[in-house]
């Protein structure tokens, strides 16, 4: 998956190319969308890590 400008091995912009391969994420089900970020994460789907829209991480809050 390439990026315009944010690319790590876990974080990414959705552009053209992942648009035709990804479809929809494995979190929420919904399409992605031109320049959304995106994130590597495992969750209850069967095999590797997948793209996920960032909002639907759980974020964890210290106190």
């Amino acid at each position: 998956m390439k990026a315009h400008s944010i690319q790590t091995p876990v974080k990414n912009i959705t552009d053209r190319e992942a648009l035709m391969r990804l479809k929809r994420c494995a979190a929420c089900g919904n399409p992605f969308n031109l320049g959304d970020t995106v994130v590597l994460a495992c969750g209850g789907w069967e095999g590797p890590p997948k793209w996920i829209h960032e909002e639907n991480v759980p974020h964890s809050h210290q106190h």
